[in-house]
């Protein structure tokens, strides 16, 4: 294959989500404390895990792009972008968007709004999972 049809490996996609949802990842963790609930390390772990997948599900859905269309991105070429989100956790309603950049343009991998009171990582992991089952 020829440099420009060639995907990186799904684990540079992977990482980069991963981080670029970092700040979203502590709506997960808001109201865990071992002092108030006995399972918090267990209801942890489970949160973590529950992005790293949504990690790599967003790089299935990016490569599966990628693949279809023929183009070479890197992981730097993928952006997580926020539309009417104020920072305060799930106070405040809005929209989010995993991105990536071509030399000619941008292209959306997954979008999804999501409302007041509402997580980002939960809704995201909710219309990423609608996006799967169209696939298998």
């Amino acid at each position: 294959m020829s440099g420009n049809t060639t995907a990186q490996p799904a684990n540079a996609l992977e990482l980069r989500i991963y981080d670029l949802l970092r700040p979203f990842r502590n709506e997960c963790f808001a109201e865990l404390t071992a002092e108030e609930n006995p399972e918090a390390t267990e209801l942890a772990v489970k949160h973590e895990r529950k992005a790293i997948v949504l990690a790599q599900n967003i790089a299935f859905l990016a490569h599966n792009h990628i693949a279809n269309t023929a183009r070479h991105i890197s992981a730097s070429d993928l952006f997580v972008v926020m539309r009417g989100w104020t920072g305060d956790g799930a106070k405040t309603g809005g929209a989010i968007a995993i991105l990536v950049r071509y030399p000619e343009a941008t292209m959306g991998v997954v979008k999804a709004d999501f409302e007041a009171g509402a997580g980002v990582i939960e809704t995201l992991s909710v219309k990423v999972d609608e996006m799967l089952a169209e696939v298998f």
